[in-house]
């Protein structure tokens, strides 16, 4: 396994399985992200599945690094990170607002949900929402939805934050 030195290997867990079909020994990777359950078994699998897990840039990114040491330590590195939610408003830009194909992974659902709570004004209690709930999971009732108090947890720290980052503007202003 130290001679696999390709940068997809940054999306899987780094122990595997072994399975036997028709006799052939084949590897079995699982993906990284929280939450899912899809197994890759061929390195074009893998690749398809990283597009369609953590999107075109993510795998680009870890390509461009050309090892997985520099993917896992570079650009991929908040992306692995479980739950912070701080590495997702980082790629938020300014432009055209472009949708996607590809399910939230739970991380961007959380960010997502702050967003949408924080620019609409709604209570936190949006996401008990019978309603709310209904339309987020229907045709993929796994669908990820974050609790109340994950929501509140994650507003707050967005503020906590924010106000930081215009502590840090205004300071350098004054100088």
């Amino acid at each position: 396994m130290k001679d696999w030195t390709s940068p997809i290997y940054v999306f899987f867990e780094p122990t595997l399985a072994i399975e036997y079909h028709d006799k052939q020994r084949c590897h079995v990777f699982k993906c990284a992200t929280h939450g899912c359950k899809h197994y890759a078994k061929s390195t074009n699998n893998m690749r398809k599945h990283v597009k369609s897990c953590w999107g075109d840039a993510a795998l680009q990114a870890a390509m461009d690094t050309g090892n997985t040491a520099a993917a896992r330590d570079g650009p991929i590195k908040n992306l692995l990170e479980t739950g912070s939610i701080k590495s997702l408003f980082e790629w938020k830009g300014k432009g055209k607002v472009t949708y996607s194909h590809r399910q939230h992974t739970r991380a961007e659902t959380r960010a997502e949900v702050v967003c949408w709570v924080s620019e609409s004004l709604r209570p936190f209690e949006m996401v008990n929402d019978r309603g709310f709930q209904k339309l987020m999971k229907t045709g993929r009732p796994e669908y990820y939805l974050p609790s109340l108090s994950t929501v509140a947890h994650n507003v707050k720290q967005v503020f906590i934050e924010t106000c930081k980052h215009i502590v840090n503007m205004l300071q350098v202003k004054q100088s």
